[in-house]
């Protein structure tokens, strides 16, 4: 399956299947400038009643564009409009660690992710913010080192039920090696 295959999949609104999962692997370990446009585009036209599906592979792809600086772009623009991709839920987080992958320290996008307040008082959003927040400390830490280390810090916080805070970052940022 070609990536033309994948736009037609898109299209179509079909979901995962076998082929279409190799065929996604695929162009993850191989990108290309069309597929590039293709994922940023399914960003770009993202719906809340669009399939849950097709926004994932989009997001997974974005830290391995071609074009990483408009991968990191998309990425934090999904961060910066929390209140459209909101149903989105837990998968909110693999877009901050994502964007841990490519973004350069410090990232203003991810500070202010891990200062983020919520939409919502349900019980459900209240959780979505918790892994938003960890998922962003996380991330913003591994800008700064290493993403084993962002995603153990990011992991430890969530695990703890701490409330973390940019500040929390930094003093975590100041002792640890930076990235080589």
């Amino acid at each position: 399956m070609q990536l033309d295959d994948l736009k037609r999949a898109y299209q179509s609104g079909s979901g995962k299947t076998d082929a279409i999962e190799d065929a996604l692997e695929a162009v993850l370990r191989t990108p290309s400038p069309e597929a590039d446009a293709f994922f940023f585009s399914i960003i770009d036209r993202y719906r809340p009643e669009d399939r849950a599906f097709w926004i994932k592979q989009a997001i997974m792809y974005a830290s391995k564009a071609v074009d990483r600086q408009v991968g990191q772009e998309k990425l934090e623009e999904i961060l910066e409009h929390l209140e459209r991709y909101w149903n989105l839920g837990p998968l909110l987080g693999t877009v901050a660690t994502q964007l841990g992958r490519v973004a350069s320290y410090p990232n203003s996008t991810l500070g202010k992710t891990i200062e983020f307040g919520g939409l919502g008082e349900t019980e459900a959003d209240q959780m979505i913010v918790k892994i938003i927040r960890s998922s962003a400390y996380g991330a913003y830490i591994a800008t700064a080192t290493d993403f084993h280390t962002g995603r153990d810090a990011g992991n430890e916080i969530e695990s703890r039920d701490i409330r973390p805070t940019l500040t929390m970052a930094e003093e975590f940022i100041s002792g640890v090696s930076p990235r080589a």
